[in-house]
């Protein structure tokens, strides 16, 4: 997974195509669960770019 360095980056990267953002924190109980899995939905979904 790609990371976000600047926000000006946003804006392109959600006009180049196939783009999915995510969002996670320390402190949210959801993002722990869904960290592990993450590899797994990006080699699912390999069109797509997660950043």
């Amino acid at each position: 997974m790609e990371k976000l360095k600047e926000l000006d980056q946003f804006k392109e990267l959600r006009d180049s195509g196939k783009t999915v953002f995510v969002f996670m924190t320390g402190w949210c109980p959801d993002c722990h669960y869904i960290r592990p899995f993450m590899p797994e939905v990006e080699d699912r979904f390999a069109d797509f770019r997660f950043v």
